[in-house]
């Protein structure tokens, strides 16, 4: 989704090492970005409401969050990339949603060290 939205304002007009700019070298054109960003989004959600029917509905909260998440990053007409919110996203949906998403779906059970454990990595990932 942020590769199609971003191509689509300009902003990846200008090439940075170590993006996929598949759209502004033409490797795939924006109709198939497009295509691949709502066919992913709307298989991990399907298989979300899997987990969520066999381990609960904390995890129907997690993955609504990281729907709008995903949406609100790059889209929208004030874009949380664009406020200096990226990386707090990042960091939430890599870092302790993650981890405690994982534990709750394996477990059935909330933990907050499960949470805590996902903070190194959310740094991590927001430091990318």
């Amino acid at each position: 989704m942020n590769e199609y939205v971003d191509f689509q304002r300009g902003t990846d007009a200008l090439k940075v090492a170590g993006m996929g700019m598949v759209l502004s070298e033409g490797k795939l054109s924006a109709r198939q970005v497009l295509i691949g960003a709502i066919v992913t989004t709307v298989s991990g959600a399907l298989i979300g409401l899997v987990l969520v029917a066999l381990s609960g509905t904390t995890l129907l909260f997690i993955g609504m969050f990281g729907v709008a998440a995903l949406i609100l990053y790059t889209a929208g007409p004030l874009p949380l990339s664009h406020l200096g919110l990226g990386e707090v996203t990042a960091f939430l949906c890599f870092g302790p949603l993650m981890t405690f998403g994982t534990y709750y779906a394996v477990s059935g059970q909330e933990s907050v060290t499960a949470l805590l454990a996902g903070v190194p990595l959310g740094f991590t990932v927001a430091a990318i």
